[in-house]
């Protein structure tokens, strides 16, 4: 629960946004809404490990995985999908039955927001396939700098890896692919009022831009008409690290709030304003 007073932007799974105050459709009802974003597992090459001479597998269904021609692609929306090692590997190793001669370990890092589920999954999948697999959540960014480097076999972000990021990764090339869904929500406390109030794109842009310091502001008053506003100061929290999440907020606040297009701008990282920053966001 964020300080009383406080605004921030938080990552929400399916469940969580049917409870949720000031969710995007209470918040910005006439606007654009932030994008849902599905966290996706960037990965590499695994150096021969599993890799199979001929080229790349590409997985059909869900059932026995065939081979694809090299270099063939899959396109999913806003993704397009290489499918190597990694994924060739819990293809065919979940068809296999639980009885192993050895197991294998994998490491992963990266997003925070799926971090519930993946250890879940991980759990079950060890249980079943004898496939270990460390994922440490640590942001979007710090992933995609591991998985550059080449000190974990993949890597979690919310925001796919730019030209340029592509560009330094060691070891061969990076596939993207989708594995769970979210939204992100601007979360508020603000106990004494009850009605779920109504923020719009600009004014949350103001708001984070500490343009807008109070809760009686005249500007949020002009969107919740009849709604009682306390003259509170808003403490604006957001992340410290590289995240996801930023960057779907803060392309989000580009695309609706010039002035926040013109200023802090998109990324996983941004020069914030205002406000206090925290580490993490799992689920």
């Amino acid at each position: 629960m964020p300080t009383e007073g406080a605004c921030r932007p938080r990552a929400r799974s399916a469940r969580e946004r049917q409870s949720a105050c000031g969710s995007p459709t209470d918040a910005t009802p006439h606007r654009r809404r932030p994008a849902k974003h599905a966290p996706a597992v960037v990965t590499r090459s695994l150096h021969d490990r599993d890799e199979d001479a001929t080229g790349p597998w590409q997985r059909s269904g869900v059932g026995r995985p065939h081979k694809a021609a090299a270099g063939s692609d899959v396109t999913f929306p806003e993704h397009t999908v290489r499918f190597r090692t990694l994924v060739s590997l819990f293809a065919l190793t979940a068809a296999s039955a639980p009885v192993f001669a050895q197991s294998v370990d994998l490491t992963g890092a990266g997003a925070t927001f799926p971090y519930p589920i993946y250890s879940k999954w991980f759990s079950d999948y060890a249980a079943k396939a004898g496939v270990r697999i460390n994922y440490q959540s640590i942001g979007s960014g710090g992933g995609i700098r591991q998985l550059s480097e080449q000190t974990v076999d993949f890597g979690a972000s919310d925001a796919p890896m730019s030209d340029a990021e592509l560009a330094k990764a060691k070891g061969g090339k990076v596939l993207h692919f989708p594995t769970v869904l979210g939204a992100v929500v601007v979360t508020y406390n603000l106990p004494e009022v009850t009605k779920a109030l109504k923020l719009s794109g600009v004014v949350l842009g103001d708001i984070f831009l500490g343009k807008i310091t109070k809760w009686n502001d005249p500007r949020i008053a002009a969107l919740n008409a009849g709604v009682k506003l306390p003259a509170k100061d808003i403490l604006v929290v957001h992340r410290s690290d590289g995240s996801g999440t930023t960057f779907i907020f803060t392309d989000y606040l580009s695309a609706v709030a010039p002035a926040w297009k013109s200023g802090p701008g998109t990324g996983k990282e941004v020069r914030w304003p205002v406000g206090l920053g925290g580490k993490g966001n799992e689920g």
